[in-house]
């Protein structure tokens, strides 16, 4: 997954990948060590060379590393491509991978659409916790 953060007072934008499917977890140490507040920005679907092409992209507003100064052409880029809550990115990301549906049609979901996936996948999750479970019969 591509995700693009962003420091409130620095305003530098990250480019940044995880495979993990909890974003929470990789923005969570990088919370902790910035000095700057850090807000989420927006994410999609991409592996490291998606991460690689789009830091090429943006390569004449890179500050340092990951961080780019901010621009318009990165705004626009986020705002066309990127989903923008955080839980619901990563329910995207595993319909995707699941082959549920692609990432044309998650851009288009809306919020009951959305809430109609977590409907299922509440409801798959606790019929496979059933089947595990076994009650004896006297």
């Amino acid at each position: 997954m591509i995700y693009f953060i962003q420091g409130e007072i620095t305003k530098k934008i990250k480019i940044g990948h995880t495979d993990n499917i909890i974003l929470e977890d990789r923005l969570q140490p990088i919370r902790s060590s910035s000095p700057d507040k850090i807000m989420f920005l927006g994410g999609m679907p991409g592996d490291r060379s998606l991460e690689s092409t789009l830091k090429k992209r943006f390569n004449k507003f890179n500050s340092h590393g990951e961080w780019f100064f901010e621009n318009n052409d990165l705004y626009s880029f986020i705002s066309n491509n990127c989903i923008f809550n955080e839980d619901i990115l990563s329910i995207v990301i595993e319909e995707i991978n699941q082959g549920n549906i692609d990432y044309k049609v998650a851009k288009s979901l809306g919020e009951s659409d959305i809430k109609e996936i977590q409907r299922k996948i509440i409801n798959t999750a606790l019929n496979n916790i059933w089947e595990t479970v076994s009650i004896p019969i006297e």
